[in-house]
């Protein structure tokens, strides 16, 4: 009953102040929860810089964030470089932007997550750059969001289960990005280009997957379950140089356009099928 109080306490205090009142609340280390609120730039390297070397500095974020029903004018930065030094933030709370529009970037490069992660029904309408960001928790949840621009989340790490189901993505990258459990991208569509590049992934669904751009998969190593059921693709789907080690399903994909596979091996359990005329 206790945290009850706390949290719709919290609520009401920011509903009612400034976007001035949210980095002071950072500093204060005490829970942020904010709801229905239109914001300006958050720029979370304006905190606290730990030097690590002459060319790199973190800011650490200790208290829990959460935003819902908010829409953000101005972008959220997680991430600079200066002329001689970058700057990322780690993150030690829970991160939750849930029903959130974001108008302008949103740039969590290199962030490191170490707790729950959730941008769950979000709508971002400009880039969203998740390069290199490290998902420490067990649960990631990106599901249920548009991202009509350029996302990427190449280099990224995600050591626990990520959940991309239903999401819309304009132009997609997942390059060298590691998934070590599962990863779901089952019916989410992409409108004009995915790239699946040297990926390490264990649990990988993409199941009932719409693609109506181009789609490239390539030197990409599935440890575990893959599962590409149902899935359809209207342009170009390319597969090559990719690794299947546990047990592989490719069953009843609806092809529109052509699909070129190349050089792929299969370790495990496996039903693959694609008509002739596609391959």
């Amino acid at each position: 009953m206790g945290r009850i109080i706390f949290f719709t306490l919290t609520i009401f205090f920011f509903m009612a102040g400034c976007n001035g009142d949210i980095l002071k609340r950072m500093h204060s280390h005490k829970a942020l929860i904010i709801k229905d609120k239109t914001i300006g730039k958050i720029d979370f390297t304006q905190l606290k810089q730990i030097p690590v070397s002459p060319s790199l500095s973190i800011v650490k974020v200790y208290p829990d964030i959460v935003f819902y029903n908010c829409t953000f004018t101005d972008s959220i930065i997680a991430f600079r470089t200066t002329k001689n030094k970058a700057i990322y933030t780690e993150f030690y709370g829970n991160v939750v932007f849930y029903k959130c529009k974001f108008h302008k970037p949103v740039i969590f490069k290199q962030s490191q997550f170490y707790r729950q992660t959730k941008f769950k029904e979000d709508t971002f309408y400009s880039f969203a750059n998740y390069e290199g960001a490290g998902f420490l928790a067990t649960k990631n949840n990106f599901s249920e969001s548009s991202f009509k621009q350029k996302a990427s989340f190449s280099g990224a790490k995600f050591l626990g289960e990520v959940n991309f189901m239903r999401s819309e993505f304009y132009q997609a990258f997942f390059s060298k990005t590691v998934f070590n459990d599962l990863v779901n991208f089952s019916a989410c569509k992409f409108e004009k280009y995915l790239s699946l590049y040297d990926i390490r992934a264990n649990d990988f669904f993409f199941n009932y997957v719409k693609v109506h751009g181009e789609a490239i998969l390539k030197n990409c190593y599935f440890m575990t379950r893959t599962e590409f059921i149902k899935f359809s693709s209207d342009t170009v789907f390319k597969f090559s140089d990719s690794y299947f080690y546990g047990r592989t399903k490719l069953v009843k994909p609806k092809i529109k356009g052509k699909i070129f596979v190349n050089n792929l091996r299969f370790y495990g359990d496996t039903i693959w099928q694609l008509p002739s005329n596609k391959l």
